[in-house]
């Protein structure tokens, strides 16, 4: 059952989805690339604090001051993304790993979000570990 609050909520969302990024290519782009900004974050910080790591911990094993972990954490790195995304999986023996899903229409692209992932690495006979 849907309550009021979420119903609200999604009025919202809606309004706000016709205002600023219906019929805007260039805003659905900007916003799919915050949320793989997001989803790329949110599994360093799960793996860094998987692995019983702090910030200064994993800066120091990938060489670069902390701050730079906590601003890729943040979604606040202006830096190569990728390179950096690869230098943090080397040290947690992990492989970075991207996904583009399949778009039909521009309105599909805001309910499919794309996913940066960091997975397993596989050990050196190609099984998983």
């Amino acid at each position: 059952m849907t309550s009021a609050k979420s119903k609200n909520r999604q009025n919202g969302l809606e309004i706000l989805d016709r205002r600023f990024f219906a019929g805007k290519p260039e805003m659905q782009a900007l916003l799919v690339e915050a949320e793989a900004e997001d989803a790329a974050s949110r599994e360093v910080y799960k793996l860094r604090t998987g692995a019983g790591l702090s910030q200064r911990q994993l800066a120091r094993l990938v060489d670069v001051p902390p701050s730079v972990i906590a601003q890729l954490e943040d979604g606040d790195y202006s830096g190569n993304l990728l390179g950096m995304l690869g230098r943090v999986a080397a040290v947690l023996n992990r492989r970075v790993e991207f996904r583009f899903p399949h778009v039909n229409s521009p309105s599909k692209l805001r309910k499919r979000r794309p996913t940066a992932l960091v997975h397993a690495a596989e050990d050196a006979v190609g099984h998983p570990k």
